[in-house]
């Protein structure tokens, strides 16, 4: 026969895992109204900016399927669920093809050869790390401080030795610079010959770590979404001021880093959350 306080702790267990799984399955309203938002701006957008377009397949089609899909991507990544690789696939794949049109040739390979793939091994890998119960909510963890120092750093001196490749790259690692006007361009504003090369490099670096953290469920990923979506920003606005017209495309794509930026900032606080609710555990 079990004791009181055998029996009072199973009821604890069971009560916490409960609230976690409550917390975890069903979206919030905050979730649901931010899908909605952006499903609507993108729309809107689409609409708005593509009438009279002669690029009927890139503006009607290609990018807003992209850009919403990749709302949905995020979002459920936020959330810590399994289907966010389902909606990767369809956002990765589309969105290579964005970067090649854009010029962004280092961000299309990326994408077409490394992050599609890497949405079936996320499947993959989060299904032998979800909770207890739970056929779609994956277990949060943190690395350590020192693991984290340690990863952060690398981070830095790795892309800033691929920067001074890149610097002076032809044939293939050619492919990973943005492209020639944007380069010329941040180096007349700015003045830093390297800033270009180095945002490319990070960019790669960042992405590639940032995908091994998130198939480990780790929370410090969000901190690398957070950085990548700021250059994000910077680079595709830059490409749209440099364009010096009017593209429906770029656009649509600009609204979903606004918002892939802002759900960076809710999935780290999410997940900072369910790491907590996990130590519980």
């Amino acid at each position: 026969m079990a004791s009181f306080g055998s029996t009072y702790k199973a009821q604890e267990c069971a009560h916490k895992e409960r609230v976690i799984s409550m917390n975890n399955e069903k979206l919030t309203t905050f979730e649901k109204g931010w899908l909605a938002i952006f499903t609507i701006a993108i729309t809107l957008a689409t609409l708005y900016f593509s009438i009279g377009s002669q690029q009927i397949l890139l503006d009607w089609i290609i990018s807003p399927i992209s850009a919403i899909t990749g709302i949905f991507c995020v979002v459920m990544a936020a959330k810590g669920k399994i289907s966010t690789f389902y909606w990767g696939i369809v956002n990765t794949a589309l969105f290579a093809y964005l970067s090649f049109v854009a010029g962004f040739l280092g961000d299309a390979v990326m994408f077409g050869f490394f992050l599609v793939p890497m949405q079936f091994i996320g499947i993959k890998t989060w299904r032998g790390r979800l909770q207890r119960d739970s056929t779609e909510d994956v277990r949060m963890k943190r690395l350590t401080t020192k693991h984290r120092i340690l990863i952060f750093g690398l981070i830095l001196i790795t892309s800033s030795i691929f920067a001074i490749f890149l610097n002076a790259a032809d044939g293939f690692l050619a492919y990973f610079q943005a492209n020639s006007d944007v380069y010329a361009n941040l180096y007349e504003r700015f003045g830093i010959v390297l800033l270009g090369p180095f945002l490319d490099a990070f960019s790669v670096v960042a992405q590639i770590t940032g995908q091994f953290l998130m198939l480990y469920a780790l929370e410090e990923q969000w901190d690398i979404w957070i950085f990548i979506n700021i250059k994000n920003l910077f680079l595709w606005l830059f490409a749209f001021i440099l364009v010096g017209e009017l593209q429906a495309w770029m656009i649509v794509t600009l609204v979903m880093h606004v918002g892939y930026f802002g759900n960076s900032i809710y999935g780290k606080i999410n997940w900072h959350r369910g790491v907590k609710h996990a130590k519980i555990m």
